[in-house]
């Protein structure tokens, strides 16, 4: 016979690798867009004052005395600026008394009020001997040496900045407007010399050291005397560790003095000693507020206040560097590569979020007890883009495979059955089983003298009608088309999906092939096609199943001496004239379904010892039977 063989696609997943060259693609995006993008890492900075508020307030150290000008003070002394700088020559007096060991005013005199008034404050300065005051720079300069510069100094007007010493008074907020980063040096650029920030001019004086002795590491430390380094990023700046929002640095919480109050002499003598003092501004329309991770309004005295506290005790927050978040980026999103290329997409979607999850878990603890900032949103984003682009590219070349596989097999199996084709059960099953399968064989007798007598486009279009009808049998009992060779049709019961009555349902199937031949014969009769008779046999033993073949031509197939024999007892009906054979493999597995007649054992060509086979007359008392010995054979 001619050999008409079916093949079925395989299923073209994306290879492992190429998932992982997904993975390592997402990691790039990732690693760029956390780097290159200003909303992300404004992102980045809200994850930072996210760990701040987890971790919640902390008590400041004490080691400043917030003194504010609020609005009890203007009160008293009326709107600022006041002319009379004599009052300021009285507090300073006042928190020397006290025994603050460094007065600082974060107030600029940058203009001549009265001379008088003037010459006064200037005395009480240069008495006091440990007074700093602030200078402003009209804007930046970029760096130099890898220090922040700016374009000049305005000091205090000259008696002032000759009796005092001077640090810049200039924030440093992020581009959201947040003050998170402290600018602790600069360099005058008309000048070329260092400049200290406010507060670290503050630190200077108490440690009585000069400018010129601080050791600098552009981009990485500042380092003041025997106090901790300080770690500084690309820009130079600190990342302050704040102790909590305004609450902690305002008068009615008692974070800060009233000015009038010290004016006034509240302040005992030595309640102030080994402290620093910081006089500032604290009545609204005059102070300088910014948010930070606790406050939407942090006034600039209490962020000067809350940097003094952070170099005095050596808690500045040490950002992860470059190549750290860039690791850490990298093990995330390969790990969840992995994941994703490996597991299915609900339970890499759970194991995803657990170790994302546990990736910001570790970063807030990092924070929490080393003071170790590192990024969440490049590890995180990383993680959830290999996710993403794993899965959605295994989902859609799993869809195009299953959607393949189905049109394919649509003609061979059942639709209840390629329905089950996405299932686990089916899935391994076409991998490949051992199982015991029933398989049915049958073909047209004397085929080759009748196809020899046919058109040839007559031969095919009878045979098409023929397959058609035997297959919508075939699949009205749930089996599976393996193969159709020339004229015969190799059919499977408990392959592609498991049938524990496969022996019963062969059999019935081959009892309707027969009656559905005879209403063939009955519609063909005018059509001039000639009358056929079909030979089934079937056997039920154990088999090999699944798909066979090259990758790119594979065939759903059984394996094994069970479908040899299939085919040899299909061949006995021509001998014994009868249209059914099974054997006792199949009977007795029957039940007494079906009423058969014994044919004896017989010797079956490749097979050692004697097959039992019998034919099947028709099912258990029905009046009706299969022909045996039809004299009208073809």
């Amino acid at each position: 016979m001619d050999a008409i063989a079916k093949s079925r696609p395989t299923t073209h997943y994306p290879t492992r690798a190429r998932l992982y060259l997904l993975g390592v693609a997402a990691m790039l995006i990732a690693g760029y867009l956390a780097h290159s993008r200003l909303l992300l890492r404004q992102i980045e900075a809200g994850s930072l004052d996210w760990r701040f508020n987890v971790r919640g307030e902390r008590p400041r150290h004490g080691d400043v005395a917030l003194v504010l000008i609020d609005e009890s003070t203007l009160a008293r002394f009326g709107q600022w600026p006041w002319k009379d700088r004599g009052i300021h020559a009285r507090v300073i007096d006042r928190l020397k008394s006290a025994g603050a060991s460094v007065i600082v005013f974060d107030v600029i005199f940058s203009e001549n009020a009265d001379s008088a008034a003037d010459a006064k404050l200037a005395d009480a300065v240069a008495r006091a001997g440990n007074v700093v005051l602030a200078g402003f720079s009209p804007g930046a300069g970029g760096t130099r040496d890898g220090i922040p510069s700016i374009s000049s100094l305005v000091e205090p007007i000259e008696p002032l900045a000759r009796a005092a010493d001077v640090g810049l008074a200039m924030a440093a907020p992020d581009p959201d407007g947040s003050l998170r980063h402290a600018l602790l040096l600069a360099v005058n650029a008309e000048t070329g010399k260092p400049i200290p920030q406010l507060a670290l001019a503050a630190v200077l004086r108490r440690q009585g050291m000069s400018v010129s002795e601080l050791s600098v590491n552009p981009g990485r430390s500042l380092r003041i005397g025997d106090l901790a380094g300080v770690p500084l990023n690309s820009q130079g700046q600190a990342l302050v560790n704040f102790a909590g929002g305004t609450r902690l640095f305002d008068v009615a919480h008692g974070g800060a003095v009233p000015y009038v109050n010290v004016h006034d002499g509240v302040l005992a003598p030595g309640s102030l000693s080994g402290k620093i003092a910081l006089v500032g501004f604290g009545a609204h329309g005059l102070i300088d507020v910014h948010p930070n991770p606790f406050s939407e309004d942090f006034p600039g005295p209490a962020f000067n206040a809350q940097v003094i506290e952070n170099i005095l005790h050596g808690e500045f927050l040490s950002t992860a560097s470059t190549a750290t978040d860039l690791l850490l980026l990298v093990l995330v999103g390969l790990l969840i590569t992995h994941i994703s290329a490996t597991l299915r997409p609900l339970s890499a979607a759970g194991v995803t979020a657990v170790i994302l999850a546990g990736y910001v878990g570790v970063a807030l603890w990092a924070f929490i007890g080393g003071g170790v900032v590192l990024a969440i949103v490049g590890p995180v984003l990383s993680g959830g883009l290999a996710y993403a682009v794993v899965t959605v590219r295994r989902l859609t070349s799993e869809e195009r495979s299953r959607a393949h596989l189905r049109r394919h097999f649509a003609s061979y199996a059942p639709p209840e059955v390629v329905e089950q084709l996405d299932s686990g059960v089916v899935a391994e099953r076409m991998e490949g089983i051992e199982d015991e399968i029933t398989v049915l064989f049958s073909d047209i007798r004397g085929f080759t003298h009748i196809g020899s007598q046919m058109e040839p486009r007559r031969l095919v279009a009878m045979l098409n009608r023929y397959f058609t009808a035997m297959t919508e049998v075939v699949f009205d009992f749930g089996g599976t088309v393996d193969k159709f060779i020339g004229d015969g049709l190799l059919v499977l019961f408990n392959a592609l999906v498991k049938q524990d009555d496969h022996a019963k349902l062969a059999v019935f199937t081959a009892l309707e092939m027969q009656k559905r031949v005879k209403r063939l014969n009955e519609e063909w009769a005018d059509e001039g096609f000639p009358r056929i008779r079909i030979g089934v046999g079937i056997h039920t033993g154990s088999a090999v199943v699944g798909n066979v073949g090259p990758r790119m031509r594979m065939d759903y197939t059984a394996i094994g001496a069970t479908v040899s024999l299939a085919s040899r007892v299909e061949g006995l009906t021509k001998d014994f004239g009868t249209e059914i054979i099974i054997t006792r493999d199949t009977l007795e597995q029957l039940g007494g379904l079906v009423e058969v007649k014994p044919l004896g054992p017989t010797e079956i060509r490749g097979i050692d010892e004697p097959v039992e086979v019998f034919g099947v007359l028709g099912p258990a008392g029905a009046e009706g039977r299969v022909e045996d010995g039809d004299s009208d054979r073809v």
